[in-house]
Protein backbone atom coordinates (compact mmCIF):
# COMPACT_ATOMS: atom_id res chain seq x y z
CA UNK A 1 0.00 0.00 0.00
CA UNK A 2 1.63 3.23 -1.07
CA UNK A 3 2.36 6.08 1.82
CA UNK A 4 -0.29 8.94 2.40
CA UNK A 5 0.71 11.86 1.04
CA UNK A 6 0.67 15.41 3.18
CA UNK A 7 -0.90 18.63 0.86
CA UNK A 8 -0.16 21.85 2.73
CA UNK A 9 0.55 24.53 0.31
CA UNK A 10 -0.36 28.39 0.05
CA UNK A 11 -2.04 28.19 -3.14
CA UNK A 12 -5.62 29.06 -1.97
CA UNK A 13 -8.53 27.55 -3.30
CA UNK A 14 -9.89 29.84 -6.06
CA UNK A 15 -8.32 28.96 -9.05
CA UNK A 16 -7.16 25.49 -10.29
CA UNK A 17 -3.79 25.22 -8.78
CA UNK A 18 -4.11 22.49 -6.13
CA UNK A 19 -6.17 20.64 -8.72
CA UNK A 20 -3.67 20.50 -11.19
CA UNK A 21 -1.48 19.72 -7.61
CA UNK A 22 -3.77 16.26 -7.57
CA UNK A 23 -3.26 15.43 -11.13
CA UNK A 24 0.33 15.53 -11.14
CA UNK A 25 0.56 13.55 -7.92
CA UNK A 26 -1.96 11.04 -9.64
CA UNK A 27 0.16 10.55 -12.75
CA UNK A 28 3.04 9.48 -10.46
CA UNK A 29 1.62 8.14 -7.58
CA UNK A 30 -1.29 7.22 -8.66
CA UNK A 31 -2.37 4.40 -5.26
CA UNK A 32 -1.16 7.05 -2.80
CA UNK A 33 -4.27 8.92 -1.01
CA UNK A 34 -3.41 12.59 -0.66
CA UNK A 35 -4.38 14.41 2.10
CA UNK A 36 -5.42 17.71 2.09
CA UNK A 37 -4.23 19.57 5.24
CA UNK A 38 -4.84 23.44 4.15
CA UNK A 39 -4.26 25.48 1.33
CA UNK A 40 -4.49 28.61 3.63
CA UNK A 41 -0.63 29.07 4.37
CA UNK A 42 0.16 33.00 4.23
CA UNK A 43 2.33 33.40 1.35
CA UNK A 44 5.50 35.25 1.16
CA UNK A 45 4.48 38.68 2.34
CA UNK A 46 7.09 41.57 2.02
CA UNK A 47 6.15 45.11 2.87
CA UNK A 48 8.13 48.27 3.24
CA UNK A 49 6.86 51.39 5.15
CA UNK A 50 7.61 54.62 7.89
CA UNK A 51 7.62 54.53 11.25
CA UNK A 52 8.27 56.58 13.78
CA UNK A 53 9.68 55.91 18.12
CA UNK A 54 8.51 58.86 20.15
CA UNK A 55 9.49 59.03 23.84
CA UNK A 56 9.96 62.28 25.86
CA UNK A 57 13.62 61.91 25.30
CA UNK A 58 14.23 61.28 22.19
CA UNK A 59 12.68 60.52 18.39
CA UNK A 60 13.53 58.68 15.72
CA UNK A 61 11.55 58.65 12.28
CA UNK A 62 12.82 55.97 9.92
CA UNK A 63 11.79 53.23 7.55
CA UNK A 64 11.75 49.51 7.74
CA UNK A 65 11.61 46.40 5.24
CA UNK A 66 9.61 42.85 6.50
CA UNK A 67 10.03 39.98 4.91
CA UNK A 68 7.68 36.86 6.30
CA UNK A 69 8.87 33.64 4.55
CA UNK A 70 6.94 31.71 6.72
CA UNK A 71 3.80 32.13 8.78
CA UNK A 72 5.84 31.88 11.96
CA UNK A 73 9.00 33.96 10.61
CA UNK A 74 9.40 37.28 10.34
CA UNK A 75 12.78 39.06 8.80
CA UNK A 76 13.11 42.46 9.57
CA UNK A 77 15.70 45.60 8.31
CA UNK A 78 15.15 49.33 10.25
CA UNK A 79 16.81 52.61 9.64
CA UNK A 80 15.93 55.60 11.44
CA UNK A 81 17.65 58.91 12.35
CA UNK A 82 18.13 59.22 16.09
CA UNK A 83 17.55 63.14 18.38
CA UNK A 84 17.86 63.15 22.07
CA UNK A 85 17.44 65.88 23.93
CA UNK A 86 17.01 66.72 28.17
CA UNK A 87 13.83 66.90 30.08
CA UNK A 88 15.85 68.66 33.37
CA UNK A 89 15.06 64.83 34.83
CA UNK A 90 18.19 62.75 36.30
CA UNK A 91 19.34 60.38 33.33
CA UNK A 92 16.63 61.75 30.65
CA UNK A 93 19.03 62.91 28.02
CA UNK A 94 22.54 62.70 26.42
CA UNK A 95 25.57 62.09 28.97
CA UNK A 96 28.61 61.79 27.60
CA UNK A 97 30.37 59.14 29.82
CA UNK A 98 34.24 58.71 30.83
CA UNK A 99 33.68 55.15 30.31
CA UNK A 100 31.62 52.16 30.07
CA UNK A 101 30.56 51.70 33.75
CA UNK A 102 28.11 54.17 34.11
CA UNK A 103 26.43 54.50 37.29
CA UNK A 104 22.98 56.83 38.49
CA UNK A 105 25.30 59.25 40.45
CA UNK A 106 26.59 60.60 36.84
CA UNK A 107 23.60 60.97 35.20
CA UNK A 108 22.20 64.34 36.79
CA UNK A 109 20.00 66.67 35.21
CA UNK A 110 22.47 69.63 34.80
CA UNK A 111 24.97 67.85 32.89
CA UNK A 112 22.10 66.54 30.43
CA UNK A 113 22.84 67.46 26.68
CA UNK A 114 21.66 66.90 23.48
CA UNK A 115 22.73 64.74 20.59
CA UNK A 116 21.75 63.16 16.88
CA UNK A 117 22.87 60.23 15.04
CA UNK A 118 21.35 57.13 13.18
CA UNK A 119 20.78 53.08 13.71
CA UNK A 120 19.84 50.52 12.01
CA UNK A 121 18.20 47.30 13.01
CA UNK A 122 17.73 43.63 11.87
CA UNK A 123 15.42 41.67 13.67
CA UNK A 124 14.51 38.18 13.35
CA UNK A 125 10.96 37.15 15.19
CA UNK A 126 9.76 33.39 15.72
CA UNK A 127 6.11 33.75 16.43
CA UNK A 128 3.15 31.02 16.47
CA UNK A 129 -0.41 30.98 18.13
CA UNK A 130 -2.39 27.99 18.54
CA UNK A 131 -5.85 27.66 20.36
CA UNK A 132 -5.88 25.38 23.49
CA UNK A 133 -9.53 26.12 24.43
CA UNK A 134 -12.87 27.54 23.17
CA UNK A 135 -12.04 31.14 22.33
CA UNK A 136 -8.89 31.15 24.04
CA UNK A 137 -5.53 30.93 22.27
CA UNK A 138 -1.73 30.93 23.49
CA UNK A 139 1.03 32.52 21.97
CA UNK A 140 4.67 32.13 22.06
CA UNK A 141 7.14 34.67 20.84
CA UNK A 142 10.82 35.12 20.51
CA UNK A 143 12.58 38.01 18.73
CA UNK A 144 16.74 38.20 18.57
CA UNK A 145 17.34 41.87 17.18
CA UNK A 146 20.54 43.57 16.24
CA UNK A 147 20.95 47.33 15.98
CA UNK A 148 23.93 49.87 15.23
CA UNK A 149 24.07 53.14 17.36
CA UNK A 150 25.81 56.09 16.37
CA UNK A 151 25.09 59.19 18.41
CA UNK A 152 26.61 62.25 19.57
CA UNK A 153 30.50 62.90 20.13
CA UNK A 154 31.75 61.34 23.06
CA UNK A 155 33.73 58.26 23.26
CA UNK A 156 31.16 56.80 25.55
CA UNK A 157 27.43 57.74 26.85
CA UNK A 158 24.16 56.72 28.06
CA UNK A 159 21.72 55.54 25.99
CA UNK A 160 18.09 56.50 27.07
CA UNK A 161 16.24 53.83 24.89
CA UNK A 162 18.30 50.43 26.24
CA UNK A 163 18.78 52.31 29.68
CA UNK A 164 22.77 51.22 29.26
CA UNK A 165 26.25 52.69 28.54
CA UNK A 166 27.26 52.49 24.91
CA UNK A 167 30.50 53.83 23.02
CA UNK A 168 30.24 56.13 20.58
CA UNK A 169 29.66 53.23 17.51
CA UNK A 170 28.42 50.41 19.07
CA UNK A 171 26.01 47.02 18.55
CA UNK A 172 23.46 46.17 20.88
CA UNK A 173 21.64 43.10 20.78
CA UNK A 174 18.30 41.94 22.34
CA UNK A 175 16.64 38.86 22.94
CA UNK A 176 12.57 39.25 23.58
CA UNK A 177 10.58 36.21 24.73
CA UNK A 178 6.97 35.95 25.47
CA UNK A 179 4.23 33.63 26.44
CA UNK A 180 0.98 35.14 26.42
CA UNK A 181 -2.70 33.72 26.64
CA UNK A 182 -5.22 35.59 24.30
CA UNK A 183 -9.17 35.72 24.65
CA UNK A 184 -11.23 37.79 22.55
CA UNK A 185 -13.76 40.13 23.76
CA UNK A 186 -15.25 41.31 20.90
CA UNK A 187 -14.97 40.86 16.88
CA UNK A 188 -12.80 43.65 16.99
CA UNK A 189 -10.69 43.36 20.49
CA UNK A 190 -8.54 40.74 21.81
CA UNK A 191 -7.28 41.01 25.68
CA UNK A 192 -3.48 39.08 25.93
CA UNK A 193 -1.42 38.36 29.12
CA UNK A 194 0.97 36.30 30.27
CA UNK A 195 4.73 37.17 31.29
CA UNK A 196 8.41 38.86 29.04
CA UNK A 197 11.81 37.66 29.41
CA UNK A 198 14.20 40.38 27.91
CA UNK A 199 17.99 40.36 27.61
CA UNK A 200 20.01 43.30 26.15
CA UNK A 201 23.79 42.90 25.86
CA UNK A 202 25.92 46.08 24.65
CA UNK A 203 29.15 44.64 21.96
CA UNK A 204 31.88 47.18 22.93
CA UNK A 205 31.03 48.78 25.89
CA UNK A 206 30.15 45.49 27.46
CA UNK A 207 26.95 46.01 29.75
CA UNK A 208 24.02 44.14 30.17
CA UNK A 209 20.81 43.77 31.57
CA UNK A 210 17.67 41.84 31.74
CA UNK A 211 14.58 42.37 32.72
CA UNK A 212 11.60 39.71 33.55
CA UNK A 213 7.88 41.21 33.64
CA UNK A 214 4.31 40.45 33.76
CA UNK A 215 2.54 41.64 30.05
CA UNK A 216 -1.03 42.92 28.94
CA UNK A 217 -2.06 43.70 26.34
CA UNK A 218 -5.17 44.88 23.74
CA UNK A 219 -5.12 44.29 20.18
CA UNK A 220 -8.13 46.33 18.54
CA UNK A 221 -8.48 45.79 15.10
CA UNK A 222 -9.98 48.32 12.35
CA UNK A 223 -9.29 51.60 15.09
CA UNK A 224 -9.19 54.56 14.45
CA UNK A 225 -10.13 53.85 11.18
CA UNK A 226 -10.76 50.67 8.83
CA UNK A 227 -7.19 49.90 7.34
CA UNK A 228 -5.72 50.25 10.75
CA UNK A 229 -4.79 48.29 13.90
CA UNK A 230 -3.89 49.40 17.43
CA UNK A 231 -1.88 47.53 20.34
CA UNK A 232 -1.54 49.25 23.79
CA UNK A 233 0.07 47.26 26.53
CA UNK A 234 1.32 47.19 30.33
CA UNK A 235 4.66 45.98 31.57
CA UNK A 236 5.58 45.52 35.05
CA UNK A 237 8.17 43.85 36.44
CA UNK A 238 11.95 43.72 37.71
CA UNK A 239 15.40 44.02 36.74
CA UNK A 240 16.95 40.95 37.49
CA UNK A 241 20.40 42.01 35.87
CA UNK A 242 21.80 45.65 35.31
CA UNK A 243 25.14 47.83 36.06
CA UNK A 244 23.16 49.98 39.00
CA UNK A 245 19.51 49.03 38.61
CA UNK A 246 19.07 45.30 39.76
CA UNK A 247 16.46 44.20 41.86
CA UNK A 248 14.14 47.67 40.88
CA UNK A 249 10.85 47.69 39.94
CA UNK A 250 9.95 48.64 36.19
CA UNK A 251 7.01 49.61 34.49
CA UNK A 252 6.31 50.19 31.19
CA UNK A 253 3.23 51.40 29.14
CA UNK A 254 3.25 52.23 25.53
CA UNK A 255 0.84 52.37 22.40
CA UNK A 256 1.60 51.11 18.70
CA UNK A 257 -0.87 52.14 15.50
CA UNK A 258 -0.45 50.48 12.43
CA UNK A 259 -2.35 52.25 9.10
CA UNK A 260 -1.86 50.38 5.85
CA UNK A 261 -2.19 53.13 3.25
CA UNK A 262 -2.81 50.69 0.17
CA UNK A 263 -6.17 50.98 -1.30
CA UNK A 264 -8.62 48.33 -0.90
CA UNK A 265 -5.88 46.58 1.92
CA UNK A 266 -6.33 46.48 5.66
CA UNK A 267 -4.15 45.45 8.94
CA UNK A 268 -5.12 41.60 7.73
CA UNK A 269 -4.81 41.67 3.62
CA UNK A 270 -8.10 42.13 0.98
Amino acid sequence: MARPILFLSDLGVRDEFVGVCHSVIATIAPDAAVIDLSHGVPPTNVQAGAMVYLAPVYVMPGAYVSIVPLSVLELRAEAEGVAVWPIGLDAAGYFPLSGPGASIEELPASQAQSASGFMATFTGTLQAEVPVAKAWTVAAVDSLAYAYWRLGDAAFYYNPRYDLAMARGDWIGRNTALLLAGHPISDRVKIQAGVTDELTWVATAGSRQNVLAGLVAAVISRWPSPRSETQTFVRVGGYTEHPFRTGELTLLAGVSMTFDVRSGHGPHGP
